[in-house]
Protein backbone atom coordinates (compact mmCIF):
# COMPACT_ATOMS: atom_id res chain seq x y z
CA UNK A 1 0.00 0.00 0.00
CA UNK A 2 1.69 3.42 -1.10
CA UNK A 3 0.53 5.88 1.31
CA UNK A 4 1.81 8.78 -0.65
CA UNK A 5 3.44 9.48 -3.82
CA UNK A 6 6.73 7.25 -4.11
CA UNK A 7 9.06 8.72 -7.25
CA UNK A 8 9.94 7.01 -10.18
CA UNK A 9 12.95 4.43 -10.05
CA UNK A 10 15.25 3.68 -12.74
CA UNK A 11 15.77 0.10 -14.52
CA UNK A 12 18.10 -2.06 -12.85
CA UNK A 13 18.92 -5.54 -13.15
CA UNK A 14 17.50 -5.93 -16.41
CA UNK A 15 19.28 -8.80 -18.01
CA UNK A 16 17.09 -11.11 -16.93
CA UNK A 17 14.24 -10.04 -17.96
CA UNK A 18 13.94 -10.89 -21.45
CA UNK A 19 11.25 -13.47 -23.20
CA UNK A 20 13.61 -16.20 -24.84
CA UNK A 21 10.72 -17.14 -27.10
CA UNK A 22 10.48 -13.10 -28.45
CA UNK A 23 14.11 -13.84 -29.48
CA UNK A 24 13.69 -16.58 -31.25
CA UNK A 25 10.45 -15.27 -33.18
CA UNK A 26 12.10 -11.84 -33.78
CA UNK A 27 14.70 -13.26 -35.09
CA UNK A 28 13.12 -15.15 -37.72
CA UNK A 29 10.61 -12.07 -38.58
CA UNK A 30 13.93 -9.75 -39.31
CA UNK A 31 15.16 -12.00 -41.61
CA UNK A 32 11.74 -12.69 -43.43
CA UNK A 33 11.60 -8.63 -43.50
CA UNK A 34 14.83 -7.81 -45.07
CA UNK A 35 13.70 -9.39 -48.22
CA UNK A 36 9.70 -8.23 -47.88
CA UNK A 37 8.61 -5.03 -49.68
CA UNK A 38 6.73 -2.78 -47.47
CA UNK A 39 4.54 -1.80 -50.31
CA UNK A 40 2.79 -5.27 -50.95
CA UNK A 41 -1.03 -5.21 -50.64
CA UNK A 42 -1.01 -7.62 -47.57
CA UNK A 43 1.39 -5.76 -45.39
CA UNK A 44 -0.37 -2.80 -46.45
CA UNK A 45 -3.69 -4.09 -45.20
CA UNK A 46 -1.91 -6.04 -42.45
CA UNK A 47 -0.64 -2.43 -41.15
CA UNK A 48 -3.56 -0.82 -41.58
CA UNK A 49 -6.13 -3.50 -39.58
CA UNK A 50 -3.32 -3.24 -36.87
CA UNK A 51 -3.88 0.79 -36.35
CA UNK A 52 -7.50 0.15 -36.53
CA UNK A 53 -7.46 -2.24 -34.38
CA UNK A 54 -5.01 -0.07 -31.94
CA UNK A 55 -7.29 2.54 -32.00
CA UNK A 56 -10.05 1.21 -31.15
CA UNK A 57 -8.65 -1.20 -28.15
CA UNK A 58 -6.70 1.53 -26.38
CA UNK A 59 -10.40 3.75 -26.04
CA UNK A 60 -12.00 1.08 -24.78
CA UNK A 61 -9.50 -0.21 -22.23
CA UNK A 62 -9.77 2.92 -21.11
CA UNK A 63 -13.24 3.31 -20.50
CA UNK A 64 -13.64 6.39 -23.29
CA UNK A 65 -16.47 4.52 -24.91
CA UNK A 66 -17.69 1.00 -25.19
CA UNK A 67 -17.77 -0.79 -28.78
CA UNK A 68 -19.20 -4.70 -29.05
CA UNK A 69 -16.81 -7.51 -30.32
CA UNK A 70 -18.51 -8.11 -33.28
CA UNK A 71 -18.58 -4.34 -34.72
CA UNK A 72 -14.96 -3.93 -33.63
CA UNK A 73 -14.07 -6.65 -35.83
CA UNK A 74 -16.17 -4.98 -38.57
CA UNK A 75 -14.30 -1.70 -38.36
CA UNK A 76 -11.23 -3.22 -38.02
CA UNK A 77 -11.59 -5.18 -41.15
CA UNK A 78 -13.47 -2.87 -43.37
CA UNK A 79 -12.66 0.49 -41.62
CA UNK A 80 -14.35 3.56 -40.20
CA UNK A 81 -16.80 3.57 -43.05
CA UNK A 82 -19.95 5.18 -42.27
CA UNK A 83 -23.44 3.20 -41.51
CA UNK A 84 -20.76 0.60 -39.53
CA UNK A 85 -22.43 1.60 -36.16
CA UNK A 86 -25.71 0.27 -35.52
CA UNK A 87 -27.65 2.04 -32.78
CA UNK A 88 -27.00 0.50 -29.40
CA UNK A 89 -23.60 -1.51 -30.53
CA UNK A 90 -21.61 1.85 -28.84
CA UNK A 91 -22.45 3.80 -26.37
CA UNK A 92 -21.31 7.07 -28.66
CA UNK A 93 -22.85 8.10 -32.05
CA UNK A 94 -21.30 6.83 -34.95
CA UNK A 95 -19.70 10.45 -35.93
CA UNK A 96 -18.37 11.18 -32.32
CA UNK A 97 -17.01 7.77 -32.13
CA UNK A 98 -15.22 7.76 -35.43
CA UNK A 99 -13.77 11.53 -34.33
CA UNK A 100 -12.15 10.08 -31.48
CA UNK A 101 -11.14 6.89 -33.21
CA UNK A 102 -9.31 9.18 -36.13
CA UNK A 103 -7.78 10.83 -33.56
CA UNK A 104 -5.99 7.47 -31.70
CA UNK A 105 -4.97 6.75 -35.38
CA UNK A 106 -3.26 10.01 -36.29
CA UNK A 107 -1.15 9.59 -32.75
CA UNK A 108 -0.21 6.02 -33.83
CA UNK A 109 1.25 7.41 -37.52
CA UNK A 110 2.48 10.08 -35.58
CA UNK A 111 4.59 7.90 -33.68
CA UNK A 112 5.98 5.99 -36.94
CA UNK A 113 6.41 9.31 -38.58
CA UNK A 114 8.60 10.22 -35.25
CA UNK A 115 10.50 6.96 -35.27
CA UNK A 116 11.34 7.28 -38.57
CA UNK A 117 12.99 11.24 -37.89
CA UNK A 118 15.27 9.45 -35.40
CA UNK A 119 14.17 12.28 -33.38
CA UNK A 120 14.85 11.32 -29.55
CA UNK A 121 12.04 11.12 -27.14
CA UNK A 122 10.94 14.52 -25.23
CA UNK A 123 8.30 15.67 -22.90
CA UNK A 124 7.20 18.52 -25.42
CA UNK A 125 6.98 15.41 -27.74
CA UNK A 126 4.80 13.39 -25.33
CA UNK A 127 2.54 16.32 -24.77
CA UNK A 128 1.49 17.21 -28.35
CA UNK A 129 1.03 12.78 -28.33
CA UNK A 130 -1.46 13.90 -25.62
CA UNK A 131 -2.77 16.68 -27.26
CA UNK A 132 -3.38 14.55 -30.86
CA UNK A 133 -5.20 11.57 -28.81
CA UNK A 134 -7.68 13.64 -26.75
CA UNK A 135 -8.37 16.26 -29.92
CA UNK A 136 -11.82 15.40 -30.03
CA UNK A 137 -12.19 14.67 -26.18
CA UNK A 138 -13.43 18.09 -24.23
CA UNK A 139 -13.88 16.69 -20.73
CA UNK A 140 -12.95 14.11 -18.03
CA UNK A 141 -14.25 12.55 -15.29
CA UNK A 142 -13.46 14.36 -11.97
CA UNK A 143 -15.34 15.34 -8.58
CA UNK A 144 -17.03 18.29 -7.41
CA UNK A 145 -16.63 19.58 -3.60
CA UNK A 146 -19.29 17.24 -2.39
CA UNK A 147 -17.63 14.62 -4.01
CA UNK A 148 -19.72 13.91 -6.29
CA UNK A 149 -18.87 12.46 -10.21
CA UNK A 150 -19.15 15.13 -12.69
CA UNK A 151 -17.26 16.14 -15.64
CA UNK A 152 -14.84 18.79 -16.15
CA UNK A 153 -13.19 20.47 -18.88
CA UNK A 154 -9.66 18.49 -20.58
CA UNK A 155 -6.72 20.50 -19.95
CA UNK A 156 -5.21 18.79 -23.51
CA UNK A 157 -1.06 18.73 -23.85
CA UNK A 158 -0.24 20.33 -20.64
CA UNK A 159 0.54 18.32 -17.40
CA UNK A 160 -2.36 18.25 -14.72
CA UNK A 161 -2.76 20.96 -12.09
CA UNK A 162 -4.33 19.09 -9.81
CA UNK A 163 -4.05 16.00 -7.64
CA UNK A 164 -5.67 13.00 -9.69
CA UNK A 165 -5.24 10.13 -7.21
CA UNK A 166 -8.02 7.66 -7.69
CA UNK A 167 -9.92 5.70 -4.41
CA UNK A 168 -9.37 1.89 -5.24
CA UNK A 169 -11.97 -0.50 -4.07
CA UNK A 170 -11.03 -1.29 -1.06
CA UNK A 171 -11.17 2.49 -0.45
CA UNK A 172 -7.74 3.39 0.26
CA UNK A 173 -6.26 6.34 -2.20
CA UNK A 174 -3.74 5.55 -4.72
CA UNK A 175 -1.37 8.29 -5.03
CA UNK A 176 0.08 8.94 -8.56
CA UNK A 177 2.98 11.99 -8.76
CA UNK A 178 1.82 15.72 -7.01
CA UNK A 179 1.24 18.17 -9.78
CA UNK A 180 4.36 19.89 -8.66
CA UNK A 181 6.46 17.41 -9.56
CA UNK A 182 5.62 16.33 -12.49
CA UNK A 183 8.30 18.37 -14.35
CA UNK A 184 11.22 16.60 -12.51
CA UNK A 185 9.77 13.31 -12.73
CA UNK A 186 8.99 13.59 -16.68
CA UNK A 187 12.71 15.02 -16.63
CA UNK A 188 14.09 11.80 -15.43
CA UNK A 189 11.63 9.78 -16.87
CA UNK A 190 12.50 10.74 -20.54
CA UNK A 191 16.58 11.03 -19.34
CA UNK A 192 16.35 7.54 -17.85
CA UNK A 193 14.95 6.16 -20.95
CA UNK A 194 17.45 7.62 -22.99
CA UNK A 195 20.16 6.08 -21.02
CA UNK A 196 18.47 2.36 -21.15
CA UNK A 197 18.04 2.82 -25.09
CA UNK A 198 21.72 3.81 -25.22
CA UNK A 199 23.42 0.69 -23.05
CA UNK A 200 27.05 0.66 -23.95
CA UNK A 201 26.89 -3.00 -22.54
CA UNK A 202 24.29 -4.01 -25.15
CA UNK A 203 20.42 -2.70 -25.90
CA UNK A 204 17.67 -3.10 -23.36
CA UNK A 205 15.00 -6.35 -24.71
CA UNK A 206 12.55 -3.39 -26.36
CA UNK A 207 9.56 -5.82 -24.01
CA UNK A 208 11.52 -4.94 -21.16
CA UNK A 209 11.94 -1.20 -22.08
CA UNK A 210 8.56 -0.88 -23.23
CA UNK A 211 7.24 -2.87 -20.06
CA UNK A 212 9.63 -0.01 -17.96
CA UNK A 213 8.56 3.30 -19.53
CA UNK A 214 4.33 2.37 -19.68
CA UNK A 215 4.88 1.54 -16.02
CA UNK A 216 6.68 4.72 -14.76
CA UNK A 217 4.87 6.95 -17.07
CA UNK A 218 1.47 5.54 -15.04
CA UNK A 219 3.05 5.82 -12.22
CA UNK A 220 4.08 9.55 -12.38
CA UNK A 221 0.35 10.30 -14.29
CA UNK A 222 1.15 13.22 -15.49
CA UNK A 223 -2.03 14.17 -17.65
CA UNK A 224 -5.26 14.95 -16.23
CA UNK A 225 -7.12 12.07 -18.09
CA UNK A 226 -6.07 10.13 -21.52
CA UNK A 227 -2.60 8.39 -19.22
CA UNK A 228 -3.35 5.14 -20.34
CA UNK A 229 -3.85 6.21 -23.83
CA UNK A 230 -0.38 8.05 -23.81
CA UNK A 231 1.37 5.07 -21.89
CA UNK A 232 0.65 2.65 -24.58
CA UNK A 233 1.22 4.62 -26.76
CA UNK A 234 4.47 5.01 -25.51
CA UNK A 235 5.51 1.36 -24.90
CA UNK A 236 4.40 1.32 -28.91
CA UNK A 237 7.16 3.59 -29.41
CA UNK A 238 9.57 1.43 -28.28
CA UNK A 239 8.24 -1.62 -30.39
CA UNK A 240 8.25 0.40 -33.37
CA UNK A 241 11.53 1.43 -32.87
CA UNK A 242 12.84 -1.95 -32.87
CA UNK A 243 11.39 -3.00 -35.98
CA UNK A 244 8.35 -4.53 -34.32
CA UNK A 245 4.47 -3.70 -33.75
CA UNK A 246 2.05 -1.51 -31.76
CA UNK A 247 0.76 -2.69 -28.44
CA UNK A 248 -2.09 -3.67 -28.61
CA UNK A 249 -3.93 -4.92 -25.16
CA UNK A 250 -7.14 -6.56 -25.58
CA UNK A 251 -10.36 -5.65 -23.78
CA UNK A 252 -10.52 -9.11 -22.44
CA UNK A 253 -6.66 -9.17 -21.54
CA UNK A 254 -7.48 -6.11 -19.00
CA UNK A 255 -7.56 -8.03 -15.87
CA UNK A 256 -3.93 -9.54 -16.97
CA UNK A 257 -2.89 -6.23 -17.53
CA UNK A 258 -3.98 -4.25 -14.76
CA UNK A 259 -3.14 -7.64 -12.60
CA UNK A 260 0.73 -6.91 -14.07
CA UNK A 261 0.86 -3.34 -13.39
CA UNK A 262 0.36 -3.60 -9.89
CA UNK A 263 2.86 -6.18 -9.68
CA UNK A 264 4.88 -3.61 -11.12
CA UNK A 265 4.04 -1.39 -8.62
CA UNK A 266 5.29 -4.10 -5.89
CA UNK A 267 8.76 -4.14 -7.98
CA UNK A 268 7.87 -7.04 -10.20
CA UNK A 269 8.19 -5.58 -13.36
CA UNK A 270 7.90 -9.74 -14.96
CA UNK A 271 4.44 -10.18 -15.61
CA UNK A 272 4.20 -6.96 -17.51
CA UNK A 273 7.23 -7.81 -19.71
CA UNK A 274 5.84 -11.35 -20.32
CA UNK A 275 2.23 -9.81 -21.00
CA UNK A 276 4.18 -7.36 -23.91
CA UNK A 277 6.06 -10.01 -25.17
CA UNK A 278 3.38 -12.35 -25.83
CA UNK A 279 1.31 -9.54 -27.38
CA UNK A 280 4.47 -9.15 -29.91
CA UNK A 281 5.43 -12.43 -30.27
CA UNK A 282 1.97 -13.17 -31.53
CA UNK A 283 1.67 -10.02 -33.96
CA UNK A 284 5.31 -11.33 -35.18
CA UNK A 285 3.85 -14.64 -35.76
CA UNK A 286 1.15 -13.29 -37.52
CA UNK A 287 3.64 -11.29 -40.09
CA UNK A 288 5.73 -14.29 -40.48
CA UNK A 289 2.62 -16.13 -41.71
CA UNK A 290 1.32 -13.04 -44.12
CA UNK A 291 5.13 -13.04 -45.34
CA UNK A 292 5.38 -16.42 -45.99
CA UNK A 293 1.98 -16.47 -48.12
CA UNK A 294 2.70 -13.54 -49.74
CA UNK A 295 5.88 -14.97 -50.62
CA UNK A 296 4.42 -18.01 -51.76
CA UNK A 297 1.55 -16.37 -53.99
CA UNK A 298 4.76 -14.77 -56.09
CA UNK A 299 6.07 -18.09 -56.78
CA UNK A 300 5.54 -19.58 -60.04
CA UNK A 301 2.53 -21.73 -59.80
CA UNK A 302 3.20 -25.36 -60.42
CA UNK A 303 1.57 -28.63 -61.13
CA UNK A 304 2.66 -30.73 -57.42
CA UNK A 305 2.63 -34.49 -58.85
CA UNK A 306 3.89 -33.79 -62.94
CA UNK A 307 6.67 -33.03 -64.31
CA UNK A 308 9.81 -34.36 -62.58
CA UNK A 309 8.10 -36.27 -60.88
CA UNK A 310 6.13 -38.10 -63.23
CA UNK A 311 9.56 -38.91 -64.91
CA UNK A 312 11.20 -39.92 -61.69
CA UNK A 313 8.21 -42.09 -60.88
CA UNK A 314 8.08 -43.51 -64.46
CA UNK A 315 12.17 -44.08 -64.04
CA UNK A 316 11.94 -45.91 -61.08
CA UNK A 317 8.92 -48.22 -62.19
CA UNK A 318 6.49 -46.74 -59.68
CA UNK A 319 4.54 -44.39 -61.91
CA UNK A 320 -12.39 -37.55 -30.97
CA UNK A 321 -14.60 -35.91 -29.01
CA UNK A 322 -14.12 -32.31 -28.49
CA UNK A 323 -17.10 -29.63 -28.55
CA UNK A 324 -19.63 -29.12 -31.21
CA UNK A 325 -18.07 -26.46 -32.56
CA UNK A 326 -14.66 -27.81 -32.93
CA UNK A 327 -15.69 -30.96 -34.73
CA UNK A 328 -18.52 -29.02 -36.96
CA UNK A 329 -15.47 -26.57 -37.68
CA UNK A 330 -13.10 -29.63 -38.81
CA UNK A 331 -15.62 -31.12 -40.70
CA UNK A 332 -16.02 -27.71 -42.56
CA UNK A 333 -12.46 -27.24 -42.99
CA UNK A 334 -12.69 -31.25 -44.61
CA UNK A 335 -14.88 -29.58 -47.22
CA UNK A 336 -12.43 -26.55 -47.83
CA UNK A 337 -9.42 -29.17 -47.99
CA UNK A 338 -11.38 -31.56 -50.74
CA UNK A 339 -11.13 -29.76 -54.14
CA UNK A 340 -7.34 -29.36 -52.94
CA UNK A 341 -7.37 -33.32 -52.38
CA UNK A 342 -9.40 -34.16 -55.65
CA UNK A 343 -6.72 -32.11 -58.01
CA UNK A 344 -4.14 -34.00 -56.22
CA UNK A 345 -5.50 -36.68 -56.51
CA UNK A 346 -6.06 -36.69 -60.32
CA UNK A 347 -2.26 -35.58 -60.63
CA UNK A 348 -1.59 -38.88 -59.29
CA UNK A 349 -3.81 -40.94 -60.63
CA UNK A 350 -1.95 -40.04 -64.28
CA UNK A 351 0.95 -41.75 -62.56
CA UNK A 352 -0.37 -44.95 -61.16
CA UNK A 353 -3.70 -46.05 -59.84
CA UNK A 354 -1.94 -47.50 -56.54
CA UNK A 355 -1.18 -43.58 -55.54
CA UNK A 356 -4.59 -41.54 -54.22
CA UNK A 357 -5.41 -38.25 -52.63
CA UNK A 358 -7.92 -38.00 -49.90
CA UNK A 359 -9.47 -36.05 -46.82
CA UNK A 360 -10.13 -37.43 -43.36
CA UNK A 361 -11.61 -36.06 -40.27
CA UNK A 362 -11.85 -37.27 -36.68
CA UNK A 363 -9.65 -37.93 -33.49
CA UNK A 364 -6.20 -37.92 -34.55
CA UNK A 365 -4.01 -38.84 -31.42
CA UNK A 366 -0.88 -38.88 -33.38
CA UNK A 367 -1.52 -35.46 -34.89
CA UNK A 368 -2.20 -33.93 -31.95
CA UNK A 369 1.43 -35.28 -29.93
CA UNK A 370 2.98 -34.11 -33.42
CA UNK A 371 1.72 -30.70 -32.41
CA UNK A 372 2.58 -30.90 -29.12
CA UNK A 373 6.14 -31.65 -30.09
CA UNK A 374 6.11 -28.67 -32.70
CA UNK A 375 4.55 -25.83 -30.42
CA UNK A 376 6.67 -26.82 -27.11
CA UNK A 377 8.66 -23.42 -27.14
CA UNK A 378 5.22 -21.66 -27.57
CA UNK A 379 3.43 -20.79 -24.31
CA UNK A 380 0.13 -19.75 -26.19
CA UNK A 381 -0.10 -23.01 -27.56
CA UNK A 382 0.31 -25.54 -24.60
CA UNK A 383 -2.47 -27.73 -23.93
CA UNK A 384 -3.16 -31.03 -21.65
CA UNK A 385 -5.78 -32.43 -24.60
CA UNK A 386 -5.50 -36.36 -25.05
CA UNK A 387 -8.05 -36.39 -27.96
CA UNK A 388 -7.74 -33.48 -30.65
CA UNK A 389 -10.38 -33.41 -33.84
CA UNK A 390 -8.49 -33.18 -37.06
CA UNK A 391 -9.03 -32.57 -40.61
CA UNK A 392 -6.55 -33.62 -43.48
CA UNK A 393 -5.28 -34.77 -46.70
CA UNK A 394 -3.44 -38.01 -46.89
CA UNK A 395 -1.08 -38.01 -50.29
CA UNK A 396 -0.47 -41.71 -50.71
CA UNK A 397 2.71 -42.46 -53.46
CA UNK A 398 5.71 -44.03 -52.35
CA UNK A 399 5.69 -42.12 -49.33
CA UNK A 400 2.89 -40.78 -47.18
CA UNK A 401 2.62 -37.20 -46.80
CA UNK A 402 -0.38 -35.39 -44.43
CA UNK A 403 -1.38 -31.56 -44.31
CA UNK A 404 -3.32 -31.64 -41.01
CA UNK A 405 -5.35 -29.13 -39.34
CA UNK A 406 -6.17 -29.89 -35.43
CA UNK A 407 -8.58 -28.28 -32.86
CA UNK A 408 -7.56 -28.44 -29.75
CA UNK A 409 -8.66 -26.61 -26.29
CA UNK A 410 -5.99 -23.93 -24.96
CA UNK A 411 -8.01 -22.17 -22.43
CA UNK A 412 -10.12 -24.24 -19.94
CA UNK A 413 -11.49 -21.16 -18.51
CA UNK A 414 -12.77 -19.16 -21.52
CA UNK A 415 -13.53 -22.16 -23.49
CA UNK A 416 -10.93 -21.24 -25.71
CA UNK A 417 -9.92 -23.78 -28.74
CA UNK A 418 -6.69 -23.31 -31.20
CA UNK A 419 -6.88 -24.81 -34.50
CA UNK A 420 -3.43 -25.26 -35.29
CA UNK A 421 -1.84 -26.44 -39.08
CA UNK A 422 1.14 -28.71 -39.97
CA UNK A 423 2.86 -31.03 -42.47
CA UNK A 424 4.98 -34.17 -42.31
CA UNK A 425 5.57 -37.14 -44.01
CA UNK A 426 5.25 -40.73 -42.81
CA UNK A 427 7.28 -43.60 -43.45
CA UNK A 428 7.14 -47.57 -42.68
CA UNK A 429 10.42 -48.44 -40.53
CA UNK A 430 10.78 -51.95 -38.96
CA UNK A 431 12.60 -52.44 -36.13
CA UNK A 432 13.97 -55.51 -34.09
CA UNK A 433 11.62 -56.63 -30.77
CA UNK A 434 12.44 -59.37 -28.52
CA UNK A 435 10.06 -62.12 -28.11
CA UNK A 436 10.00 -61.84 -24.85
CA UNK A 437 8.44 -59.41 -22.97
CA UNK A 438 9.32 -57.46 -19.56
CA UNK A 439 8.97 -60.27 -17.12
CA UNK A 440 10.71 -62.07 -18.97
CA UNK A 441 13.57 -59.96 -18.61
CA UNK A 442 13.43 -59.53 -14.75
CA UNK A 443 13.39 -63.47 -14.27
CA UNK A 444 16.88 -63.50 -15.99
CA UNK A 445 15.53 -65.33 -19.17
CA UNK A 446 17.72 -64.27 -22.14
CA UNK A 447 16.35 -63.83 -25.99
CA UNK A 448 17.18 -66.71 -28.35
CA UNK A 449 15.53 -64.33 -31.26
CA UNK A 450 14.02 -61.20 -32.08
CA UNK A 451 11.54 -59.97 -34.78
CA UNK A 452 11.22 -57.25 -37.38
CA UNK A 453 8.15 -54.88 -36.31
CA UNK A 454 7.06 -52.49 -38.72
CA UNK A 455 6.29 -48.99 -37.25
CA UNK A 456 4.89 -45.63 -38.80
CA UNK A 457 7.58 -43.02 -38.47
CA UNK A 458 6.60 -39.19 -38.54
CA UNK A 459 9.48 -37.37 -39.83
CA UNK A 460 10.26 -33.99 -41.82
CA UNK A 461 7.66 -32.37 -39.39
CA UNK A 462 6.75 -28.82 -40.04
CA UNK A 463 4.21 -26.22 -38.19
CA UNK A 464 2.51 -24.23 -41.42
CA UNK A 465 1.31 -21.34 -39.90
CA UNK A 466 3.00 -19.57 -36.73
CA UNK A 467 -0.24 -18.04 -35.48
CA UNK A 468 -3.45 -20.59 -34.76
CA UNK A 469 -6.72 -19.80 -35.45
CA UNK A 470 -8.93 -19.25 -32.19
CA UNK A 471 -12.76 -19.85 -31.17
CA UNK A 472 -14.72 -20.52 -28.52
CA UNK A 473 -16.95 -23.58 -27.66
CA UNK A 474 -19.83 -21.17 -27.43
CA UNK A 475 -19.25 -18.92 -30.64
CA UNK A 476 -21.77 -18.48 -33.35
CA UNK A 477 -20.32 -20.84 -36.05
CA UNK A 478 -21.76 -19.23 -39.17
CA UNK A 479 -19.43 -16.18 -37.54
CA UNK A 480 -16.57 -18.42 -36.87
CA UNK A 481 -16.58 -19.66 -40.74
CA UNK A 482 -15.64 -16.69 -42.43
CA UNK A 483 -13.14 -16.25 -40.34
CA UNK A 484 -11.32 -19.69 -40.38
CA UNK A 485 -11.94 -19.42 -44.03
CA UNK A 486 -9.81 -16.69 -44.49
CA UNK A 487 -7.09 -18.10 -41.97
CA UNK A 488 -6.75 -21.49 -43.92
CA UNK A 489 -6.70 -20.07 -47.37
CA UNK A 490 -3.40 -18.33 -45.76
CA UNK A 491 -2.57 -21.82 -44.83
CA UNK A 492 -3.15 -23.31 -47.73
CA UNK A 493 -0.86 -21.36 -49.80
CA UNK A 494 2.01 -22.42 -47.55
CA UNK A 495 0.84 -25.88 -47.24
CA UNK A 496 0.82 -26.26 -51.40
CA UNK A 497 3.97 -24.41 -51.32
CA UNK A 498 6.11 -26.48 -48.63
CA UNK A 499 4.44 -29.66 -50.81
CA UNK A 500 6.06 -28.60 -53.72
CA UNK A 501 9.27 -27.57 -52.26
CA UNK A 502 9.05 -31.37 -50.64
CA UNK A 503 8.50 -32.91 -54.36
CA UNK A 504 11.39 -30.73 -55.94
CA UNK A 505 14.39 -32.37 -53.00
CA UNK A 506 13.38 -35.83 -53.57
Amino acid sequence: MRDGYEPITQLEDWQNLGFDALVVAVAEWREIRAALSEDSDEMKEFNERLARQWSIETGIIEGVYKLTRGTTETLVEQGFKAGLVAHGESDLDEEELYAILEDQMDALDWVFSFVKSERKLSTSYIKELHALLTRHQDVAPGRDQCGKAVKIPLIKGDWKKLPNNPTQPDGTVFHYCPPEQVDSEMDNLVAWYQKNAEQSTGPVPPEVLAAWLHHRFVLIHPFQDGNGRVARALASFVFIKAGLFPLVVKREKRNDYINALKSADQGDLISLVEDFAAVQERLTYKAIDLANIVHAQNQEPLDLYSGNFKEREFLAGRATLLNKNAVELMRYAETLLSPHAVKIDKQLKDISHEYSASTRTGNDTKALTAFKKLNAHRKDLQTKAVRAESAKIVITEAQVDEVVFSAMPIDGKNKVFSVVSGIWSIFIRTRKVSSLNPIDFRLGMVPTAAANEEYRSYENKKVLTQSAFNFTAGEDMEKIKPRFREWFDGAMVIALAELNKRQAIR
